[in-house]
C-alpha cells in the first residue's frame, strides 16, 4: 500500500509539473487566460504533496508576477476603503485608543462611531466644500496596472488597463501621464491629443519656474522647449530660458508689498528710502506693484512698480538701482529685526530657514556684497510676506481675557463643541528668584 501510494503521488507531482510546464509555455505564447487558470488549478492543491502547488501558488500570489491579479485586488480594496471612510470617517482605520484591547476600544467609541455613520449624508454635501488634497484610494491599483504594462507590453489587457490609467490620470489632473497613456490608446482623437499636450506643456512649464536653483530651471525649461517646441508654454518657456540666461540675478530675495506696509521702516527713510507716492494707493502718481522690491545681489535692488495700463494683473515695469552699502546695510537690519520682532509678536510670522539668504544679508549688513557670490548654489528667492497675504489677516496680538474660547469637534460628525479653558500667566522676569 505504501508503495502504490508513493507511485500514485510521483504520478501527482509529474502531471502538476507537465501542467505547470504548460501554464509557463502558454504564458508565453500570449495566453495569458488559460495559464493563470492553470495555475489556479494547480495552485488548489495539496501544497505538501508536491513542490509544484508551491511554486504554482507563489506565482499566482505574487503581485510582480500576476499584477492583473493584484489590480483587480487593490480596485476592490480601494471600494472598500473609500466607503468605508466616507462611512465612518477618521474610525474606518480603527479606535482611538490603539493601546486598549480591541473590543474595549470600539466600545468606548461606539457612541462617536455611530454619530458619525449618521451624519454620512451631511459630510456628503459638504464635501464638495471642503479644501485640501483628497485621499488617492486608487493608487495600489494604478501601481499594478503601470506594473502589468511593464511587465506585459503586449499582454491581453493592455488595451483595458491603459483606458483605465487614463481616466485616473485624468481625474488627478496629471496631464503629462494622461498624454503618455493617450499615445497607447488606437485612433486617439488628435484634437484633444493636442489639448492634453498644451495642458502637460504648462504644467512642466509650472514646475520648471518654481525650481529654486537658476541651472535647474534653466534645464527644465530647455527640456520643455525640447518636448513641446509648437506649444504655447514651449514657446513661453523659450522665452524664459532666453531671459534666465540675460537677465538672471545672483539672487532673488523678494519683500511683498504687503510685507513693507506692514513694515513701514523698512521702506521709509532709515531703510529703502521709496518714494511715499509709491505707496499711498493712487495710480495716478505711480503705485508699488504687489510684488514689492526685491534684492538681485551685490547692492542692487530692483522696484516692480504697476503698469502704465494701472491694472496689477499686468506684468509690472521693473525698474533697478543700485543702492550705497550704508542704506543697504541699515536696510537689512531693520529686515531682519522686523522678522524676529514678528515671530515674538506672533508664531504665524515665522521665517522659514534659507542658508543663502541668511548668508548675503550678513554680507549685506557687514558691506561686503560687493564681491558677488555668481554660484547657482549661492542663490535665494525666498519671498517676505505679510500675514496678511498668506493668512488674510491680521491676529489681535493677546487677549485681555484671563481664558481661551475652545472649539473642538467636526461639523462631519456633527460634535461640534465650545468650552473655555483657562490661561495660566506668563512668568514674570524674576520668576527665576523664587524657584
Amino acid at each position: 500500500l505504501d508503495a502504490a501510494a508513493a507511485a500514485r503521488a510521483a504520478t501527482a507531482s509529474e502531471l502538476d509539473a507537465a501542467r505547470f510546464a504548460l501554464a509557463t509555455t502558454q504564458h508565453e505564447q500570449g495566453a495569458e487566460s488559460a495559464a493563470w487558470a492553470a495555475l489556479d488549478r494547480i495552485a488548489s492543491g495539496d501544497p505538501q504533496a508536491t513542490t509544484v502547488a508551491r511554486h504554482a501558488a507563489a506565482l499566482v500570489a505574487s503581485p510582480w508576477q500576476n499584477p492583473d491579479r493584484a489590480f483587480h485586488a487593490e480596485s476592490a480594496r480601494s471600494v472598500r476603503r473609500a466607503v468605508a471612510t466616507e462611512i465612518f470617517g477618521r474610525y474606518a482605520s480603527g479606535p482611538r485608543y490603539r493601546a486598549l484591547p480591541a473590543e474595549v476600544a470600539y466600545l468606548i467609541d461606539a457612541p462617536v462611531i455611530a454619530q458619525t455613520a449618521l451624519s454620512t449624508p451631511f459630510r456628503l454635501l459638504l464635501s464638495p466644500l471642503q479644501g485640501g488634497p483628497r485621499p488617492d484610494w486608487r493608487r495600489g491599483a494604478a501601481i499594478a496596472a503601470y506594473r502589468y504594462l511593464e511587465r506585459f507590453p503586449d499582454g491581453e489587457h493592455v488595451r483595458e488597463r491603459v483606458e483605465w490609467l487614463f481616466e485616473y490620470e485624468e481625474d488627478r489632473e496629471n496631464a503629462l501621464g494622461a498624454l503618455r497613456l493617450a499615445d497607447w490608446i488606437p485612433d486617439f482623437d488628435a484634437e484633444r491629443r493636442a489639448e492634453l499636450a498644451e495642458e502637460a506643456a504648462a504644467q512642466q512649464l509650472d514646475r520648471a519656474v518654481d525650481a529654486r536653483r537658476r541651472d535647474t530651471r534653466a534645464q527644465l525649461l530647455r527640456g520643455v522647449v525640447r518636448e513641446f517646441p509648437d506649444s504655447e508654454a514651449g514657446k513661453q518657456a523659450g522665452l524664459r530660458a532666453r531671459d534666465e540666461r540675460e537677465k538672471g540675478t545672483p539672487q532673488r530675495i523678494r519683500m511683498t508689498r504687503g510685507f513693507l506696509a506692514e513694515n513701514p521702516r523698512i521702506a521709509g527713510p532709515l531703510g529703502l528710502g521709496i518714494d511715499p507716492m509709491l505707496l499711498d494707493g493712487s495710480l495716478h502718481n505711480g503705485e508699488l506693484h504687489d510684488e514689492g522690491v526685491s534684492f538681485l545681489g551685490g547692492r542692487v535692488v530692483e522696484l516692480a512698480l504697476v503698469a502704465q495700463s494701472g491694472e496689477p494683473k499686468d506684468e509690472p515695469e521693473r525698474v533697478r538701482a543700485r543702492v550705497g552699502a550704508e542704506r543697504l546695510a541699515r536696510t537689512v537690519a531693520l529686515l531682519e529685526e522686523s522678522a524676529l520682532l514678528g515671530v515674538e509678536l506672533d508664531a504665524d510670522d515665522a521665517q522659514t530657514v534659507d542658508g543663502s539668504r541668511d548668508l548675503y544679508l550678513e554680507r549685506a549688513r557687514l558691506g561686503l556684497t560687493d564681491e558677488v557670490d555668481a554660484r547657482p548654489t549661492a542663490e535665494s528667492t525666498y519671498v517676505y510676506r505679510g500675514l496678511r497675504e498668506r493668512y488674510g489677516l491680521v491676529r489681535g496680538r493677546e487677549s485681555i481675557l484671563p481664558f481661551d474660547l475652545v472649539l473642538q469637534g467636526s461639523l462631519g460628525e456633527l460634535g461640534l463643541g465650545a468650552f473655555p479653558r483657562w490661561r495660566p500667566p506668563e512668568p514674570t522676569p524674576d520668576a527665576f528668584l523664587y524657584r
